[in-house]
């Protein structure tokens, strides 16, 4: 696996297409030439070098795929947990547009009101209704929002911490992704894959 993650390189979120890829990777071409850059040559040159590799994994749909189904890139979920089937269902029949989509939505849940102290109840509504909406693109920035309601009601919430950054990762929300998985690393110092997204999203590369 790269020590550069492709999307942070080209400053794409992962949703992004063929046609913002290519877009993206003109722009850091142009901006990184080392004949535009003669005064910090070395760097500009070891930036292009990691622009042309990023773009040769997101360009190529098998290479780009290879990347995008590592394990670390799935949502999180606590051992025993199931998602609520009807939510579900209930995503698999709504249109793309999203006009109204919540408001029915909630009605599948009860509704709880945030507490300052742990709220175990409210914590797995919203982390539940988070889940199922990373089955869908288009309810990616959504599910984020979910999982951060999540971690208020219950803030040692491992997953829902793991599991906002991931979401704030792949809307390309880097520096939230990871102030998420920070949070997650805090929680379980051990786990892996948050070490690992932390060394991807290295803040010298998201500034």
């Amino acid at each position: 696996m790269s020590d550069r993650d492709p999307y942070l390189v080209l400053r794409i979120p992962p949703t992004a297409n063929s046609e913002q890829i290519k877009n993206a990777y003109r722009a850091m071409s142009k901006q990184y030439h080392p004949d535009l850059n003669q005064d910090i040559a070395v760097a500009a040159q070891e930036k292009m070098k990691q622009c042309t590799s990023a773009y040769r994994i997101l360009s190529n749909k098998e290479r780009r795929d290879d990347y995008d189904q590592q394990p670390h890139f799935k949502p999180r979920v606590p051992k025993g947990f199931s998602a609520n089937i009807k939510t579900r269902a209930f995503l698999d029949k709504s249109a793309p547009d999203k006009s109204g989509f919540f408001e029915k939505l909630f009605g599948l849940f009860v509704k709880v009101d945030p507490k300052p102290t742990k709220d175990l109840e409210a914590a797995r509504t919203h982390f539940t209704m988070g889940l199922t909406l990373t089955d869908r693109e288009a309810f990616y920035s959504e599910a984020r929002e979910e999982f951060q309601r999540a971690l208020q009601a219950n803030p040692d919430f491992f997953e829902a911490a793991f599991n906002y950054g991931l979401m704030s990762y792949k809307t390309g929300e880097f520096e939230e992704a990871r102030v998420g998985f920070q949070k997650a690393s805090r929680i379980r110092p051990q786990d892996r894959y948050s070490r690992l997204f932390l060394d991807l999203l290295r803040p010298e590369d998201i500034l």
